[in-house]
């Protein structure tokens, strides 16, 4: 993995409209557990985010021309328990499946264990989006659990993947 693909940045005021666009596209508005809304709610979000102190929301941008393709976050940062929950999505399907988003975990996750000296990351993931559970377990992810049915969507009721990283396998994949 060529971790020096993509670098991360805050995601700022002038990335709302466009991320906006993309999580009203049901692809991404599906994967990410969004319903469409309007410019003024993602700004709502936006400001209510920036202030909320157990996230951290960042723009996935690639080196080679600096353009913004997708979001990362760590979202639910348990300061007591030390863990927090994943989340990310790169925008176009161009950008998917080249390694941008493994670079991109691989990054916020140097960021959760050092910058924020977390013990655990996890994230939840559903197993109808082609190639999302082998994503996470190459990544060093271990498999905890499944909650069954625990998404509605198009009639059927799909069940959610959890997986979790800790700090010492982290640390241990690095070597």
């Amino acid at each position: 993995m060529n971790k020096d693909r993509v670098f991360l940045r805050i995601l700022e005021s002038t990335d709302i409209e466009t991320t906006q666009k993309w999580l009203n596209r049901d692809e991404i508005g599906e994967v990410m557990g969004y319903m469409p809304h309007s410019l003024v709610h993602q700004e709502n979000w936006f400001a209510a985010a920036t202030k909320d102190q157990s996230k951290y929301i960042f723009a996935i941008c690639k080196f080679s021309d600096k353009s913004h393709i997708g979001n990362i976050a760590l979202g639910n940062i348990d300061w007591i328990d030390r863990n927090a929950m994943l989340s990310i999505f790169i925008a176009e399907p161009e950008n998917r499946r080249v390694g941008y988003g493994s670079a991109a975990v691989e990054l916020i996750l140097k960021f959760a264990f050092n910058r924020l000296n977390l013990h655990k990351v996890c994230v939840r993931t559903s197993s109808n989006y082609p190639g999302t559970l082998d994503f996470y377990l190459r990544l060093g992810f271990v498999k905890e659990g499944v909650l069954r049915e625990q998404k509605y969507q198009y009639g059927a009721y799909h069940d959610k993947h959890v997986f979790g990283i800790l700090k010492n396998e982290f640390k241990q994949r690095l070597r």
